[in-house]
């Protein structure tokens, strides 16, 4: 719970209540779900009920958040082509103007998963307590090794790891902003790379990603002489790069 409030003191983007607010929106209404479906066919895109997320269902939301990414062009287009009043349909509408709610979605999606399968163990309806122990701290040691380097958990038990020790963290600063001013700054560069031309060549298999984040990283603003995407190129780069290749996802530019 504390984690979740400091995500959204950061970010200001709760994804509970847009799983919530999206999903009662379109609970027993066909005329609402007729109208997303006519976005869902513009966008080349298979409708999709829309999942009711629970608070008291952890588990529920991972699927929630799927679903929203699975259909984010269709509901982006509905909630902005009507000029409803309510609270419920207008907080969706903030977010869905929100250039960098997708992004909050798909750090979600991949985040989640890390706990889904202790919540399970800790859901079971049969009694688990004698795994519990066991299975927590190599929960813990696992969440552990993808901040913290190797040596700083090798022969050391959950209660002696030095994690605020910096020469033992894989990214002592993780993100290369720190603040409000820095975080519009931030999205400001994602709005410009959105509106970029980028060419996508006929086989995406043969695209550089590394090549292409090293040229974005170098561009200048012509103005002010600074670096144009020099903190979304930093975020790429932890993405892309610091992550096991099992893990990764595809850093494509196309975000869209």
């Amino acid at each position: 719970m504390a984690l979740k409030s400091h995500a959204l003191s950061v970010t200001g983007f709760d994804p509970e209540d847009l799983a919530v607010d999206v999903g009662y929106w379109f609970k027993d209404s066909t005329n609402r779900k007729g109208y997303l479906s006519e976005f869902c066919e513009f966008h080349g895109s298979e409708y999709m009920e829309k999942l009711q997320h629970i608070s008291i269902r952890w588990l529920s939301l991972e699927r929630c958040l799927t679903r929203l990414l699975q259909q984010y062009e269709p509901l982006t287009s509905y909630f902005k082509s009507l000029n409803e009043k309510q609270p419920r349909f207008r907080r969706p509408v903030d977010a869905f103007s929100n250039p960098l709610t997708e992004v909050y979605l798909l750090f979600y999606q991949a985040t989640l998963p890390a706990f889904s399968t202790l919540n399970l163990l800790l859901q079971r309806e049969k009694s688990s307590i004698f795994l519990l122990h066991e299975e927590m701290t190599k929960f813990i040691r696992k969440l552990c090794a993808k901040f913290l380097k190797l040596a700083a958990l090798q022969n050391q038990g959950v209660h002696e790891i030095q994690y605020k020790d910096h020469s033992n963290q894989l990214f002592p600063e993780l993100l290369p902003f720190h603040g409000p001013q820095e975080h519009d700054q931030l999205r400001e560069e994602f709005l410009d790379y959105q509106l970029m031309d980028i060419p996508m060549p006929q086989d995406p298999a043969t695209f550089d990603t590394e090549a292409f984040w090293g040229n974005m990283s170098s561009l200048k603003n012509r103005v002010t002489g600074l670096s144009r995407f020099g903190r979304l190129s930093e975020i790429a780069k932890l993405e892309c790069f610091h992550t096991p290749m099992q893990m990764r996802r595809e850093c494509s530019p196309w975000w869209d």
